[in-house]
């Protein structure tokens, strides 16, 4: 009797131990750190980007694309290039195609930028004294639409200068100048760059992280080396940043229209639960920004935000927010792919949303830095964009489609969408947003007829005809569709309501009549064709966990058994039937 008391007292001592393990309390003598469990999955798509820089050539192929920038070009633009830097051999090159036409005396220069943290300094070009660190990599040489350079500014010139941006100006008499296009550098080409430098412990994922790099999704914080730490640190930064802080505007934040609890978006149902005096409204809230949305359209079944995409002086449109999820395998950015990084965006999108308009004219909405707002800094970009890029879904971003296809009308809707029904030709790669080979691969832009449907003119409840951008010819970038189930209504304008009527358009006059049909061709579909692709996306969302009791761990469950064991053999042994 005595030993089987013992025996239960320190099996009773165990499960209660396990139970503390499974709930992930502190034991005595340890830290909180020490005794959770909990892996922070965010840090697995850095862990990848050491050896895909290297598969793109490393610090012999730096990219920085650029393009009209919105607020710090001096005009639209369809200009578009890169500049591309080999950090081994300290030479630049340029390429640019469809620069405007110039007149004698006027030409155009490509610098490179380092934005140098400091009082009033900011993501803006700054060539004051106490400004940024530039190196002028002289003309451009323009031979009919496309304009080339090639420099070499030297390995030692290049080894502690930072590219946060590349910039061709106009130049012209009397040292006048303009912005004409520009790019910030992506946090992918910045982080790995400084692994190169330091060799150790850059900030960054370093090199003797790179072994265990497929793992790393599974480092506890407490194992985390110091870079690593810097990176949790910067993502946490990151999300402080694009939640809370208003850049001294008028009190929106990024998270006005990328909710946290709306699958970083907001729709016309979330919208109507707000109260009015959310920050989402300032444009009823204060007469001086009556102009920064148009409040018909953003309330009501459309949800739409006024987006100045052509320029501040050129004519609105009218845009859904798209859902900050996945970003790292659907650039470039915005719904018509205006902005080629991350950090164009965020500086695009604060000075687009968040202007005090101190002229006090609704109708000529000032956006002078310094006053209606301040421009991030350099850092505070990195930082958002380290958020952004940890944010996916599913969270533990295995997007292999048989984790997420469960029933027969799922599979039959997969075999529908990479089949007949011809989805995949656009919808492809990782996260179902990049074109077929045979359409130039990665992220492409349609036009697919969806500014032809009749909500858009004004019928069916639409509010009002819509502009029609550029001249209805704009053509959209194609979203990446994990999650999509919860981030209705649908297309770049929230033209239908329900995953059924977006489906279903392909099968429309609007759409077999547009300019993508004529890439891809016409598409018939059945209704129930419909249903079953439908079924397969609603099936693309965060993968439910089984079911199990809180803190009950399986060693736990396991002690628990013996215990009943020996409970059961004891009585056995004492019933009064034993030996008849």
């Amino acid at each position: 009797m005595r030993a089987l008391i013992v025996s239960l007292g320190v099996l009773t001592a165990l499960f209660v131990l396990s139970l503390i393990w499974g709930f992930g309390l502190a034991l005595p003598g340890q830290g909180a750190t020490a005794a959770a469990k909990d892996y922070d999955p965010r840090l697995a798509n850095f862990a990848n980007w050491p050896t895909h820089y290297e598969e793109l050539g490393g610090d012999r192929n730096y990219v920085v694309p650029m393009s009209f920038f919105k607020g710090f070009s001096e005009a639209f633009t369809e200009a578009k290039g890169k500049a591309v830097i080999d950090f081994e051999a300290g030479w630049v090159s340029a390429e640019v195609k469809g620069l405007p036409i110039l007149e004698d005396g006027f030409g155009y220069e490509v610098l490179l930028v380092d934005n140098r943290a400091g009082p009033g300094n900011s993501v803006a070009l700054d060539t004051g004294p106490n400004g940024d660190d530039i190196i002028n990599l002289g003309p451009l040489d323009v031979q009919g639409r496309i304009a080339t350079l090639d420099q070499q500014p030297g390995v030692e010139r290049l080894r502690a200068f930072e590219v946060d941006m590349a910039v061709v100006r106009r130049v012209g008499p009397g040292d006048s100048s303009a912005f004409v296009i520009g790019g910030l550098t992506e946090l992918f080409y910045k982080w790995n760059r400084k692994l190169s430098l330091a060799g150790a412990d850059p900030g960054g994922v370093v090199a003797a992280d790179r072994k265990r790099a497929p793992s790393i999704i599974g480092l506890p914080a407490a194992e985390a080396s110091p870079s690593v730490s810097m990176l949790l640190q910067s993502i946490s930064q990151g999300e402080s940043l694009f939640f809370n802080e208003t850049f001294d505007g008028n009190g929106r934040t990024c998270g006005t229209c990328h909710r946290v609890d709306n699958n970083l978006t907001i729709d016309p149902t979330f919208i109507a639960t707000l109260p009015s005096t959310d920050r989402l409204f300032v444009a009823e809230l204060d007469a001086a920004l009556a102009k920064l949305e148009n409040p018909t359209l953003m309330r009501g079944p459309r949800g739409l935000i006024l987006e100045n995409i052509d320029g501040f002086n050129k004519a609105p449109v009218f845009r859904s927010p798209p859902p900050m999820i996945n970003l790292s395998f659907t650039g470039p950015y915005g719904l018509s792919a205006e902005f080629a990084t991350i950090p164009q965006f965020t500086t695009g999108a604060v000075m687009q949303h968040f202007p005090k308009n101190v002229g006090g004219d609704p109708n000529n909405i000032t956006r002078v830095a310094g006053q209606d707002f301040r421009l991030p800094t350099q850092t505070e970009l990195d930082d958002i964009e380290a958020f952004l890029e940890s944010q996916f879904l599913p969270q533990n971003q295995d997007f292999t489609l048989d984790n997420f296809v469960n029933t027969g009308l799922e599979q039959q809707g997969r075999d529908l969408f990479f089949g007949s029904a011809k989805c995949s030709q656009c919808h492809g790669g990782t996260v179902l947003s990049d074109a077929d080979a045979g359409l130039g691969g990665g992220n492409q832009s349609f036009a697919t007829g969806v500014v032809d449907l009749a909500i858009n003119s004004g019928a069916n409840g639409g509010f009002g005809p819509l502009p029609l951008e550029a001249g209805g010819d704009r053509e959209f970038s194609t979203p990446p569709l994990f999650g999509v189930k919860n981030t209705g209504p649908f297309f770049h304008d929230n033209s239908v309501a329900t995953l059924t009527e977006a489906v279903a358009f392909y099968d429309s006059v609007e759409f077999n009549t547009s300019a993508a049909a004529g890439i891809v061709g016409t598409i018939s579909l059945t209704s129930a064709e419909v249903d079953a692709i439908v079924a397969f996306l609603n099936a693309l969302v965060e993968p439910q966990q089984a079911a199990a009791i809180p803190g009950v761990t399986v060693l736990g469950l396991a002690i628990l058994a013996v215990m009943m064991a020996i409970l059961l053999l004891w009585r056995s042994r004492r019933s009064p039937l034993r030996g008849r």
